[in-house]
């Protein structure tokens, strides 16, 4: 499943690294999962034996080569002083105290920056990030939004080169999903649902349901252009 959403979410991945591992899966479990896999995925993946889900999902992801080449790869480390204040009752929820669950921690952040160093582009980097513990709420400040603001700075400025290297090439990517959606309208839409009297009235609330792949993103937008007719 986790596999699933980070293809379905290429080219961009996200990496957040805390202070906790997370969970090892068993031997079946990884081999179940390693045997779900094309067989070039199994073979960039046969040495992550041992590794916890959350390094499983980095290294499929955005840790190979391939993922270096394919994707727009963003990794947040939160700094140790984001963990002051904490009390002591609650730090286990927020950092491991095992000295090799703290090594493979401190491996796994080595091994994001040494993969990016090496394999990634200009725009693949790697930040840090500080949260502030509020006490009163027993949690992180939640109108803390240095984190939020540091990401959609990330996040615009890879939306905006892929553009602009797009428009340099001649092959924007929004007229070629232009076109397919418009394809889609006059093949389908445009002989069925729209000759469905309740799609001339003008609701205030829709819910489309269907399975993925069947164009309800774009009858959504084919209603809301005619509604704003």
């Amino acid at each position: 499943v986790c596999a699933d959403n980070i293809d379905s979410a290429r080219a961009f991945f996200i990496g957040l690294i805390g202070a906790r591992y997370g969970w090892v899966p068993p031997f079946e479990s990884w081999q179940e999962f390693i045997g779900c896999l094309p067989a070039e995925d199994q073979e960039l993946m046969q040495e992550t034996y041992g590794s916890s889900v959350t390094e499983l999902e980095m290294v499929y992801g955005a840790l190979t080569k391939r993922s270096l080449d394919q994707s727009h790869t963003l990794f947040y480390f939160r700094d140790d002083a984001s963990y002051a204040g904490i009390p002591d009752d609650r730090l286990a929820s927020y950092c491991d105290s095992d000295t090799g669950q703290v090594a493979k921690i401190r491996d796994l952040k080595q091994r994001v920056v040494d993969a990016i160093s090496k394999l990634g582009g200009d725009d693949d980097r790697v930040s840090t990030y500080h949260l502030d513990w509020n006490a009163d709420i027993d949690d992180f400040e939640e109108n803390d939004n240095e984190f939020e603001q540091l990401i959609t700075k990330h996040i615009t400025a890879l939306i905006e080169a892929e553009i602009k290297n797009e428009e340099h090439n001649g092959s924007e990517w929004w007229v070629r999903e232009k076109d397919v959606a418009e394809t889609y309208l006059s093949k389908y839409i445009g002989d069925t649902f729209t000759g469905m009297s309740r799609f001339d009235i003008n609701p205030e609330n829709v819910i489309l349901a269907g399975d993925k792949t069947q164009g309800m993103t774009t009858l959504l937008a084919h209603l809301w252009k005619r509604r704003m007719a």
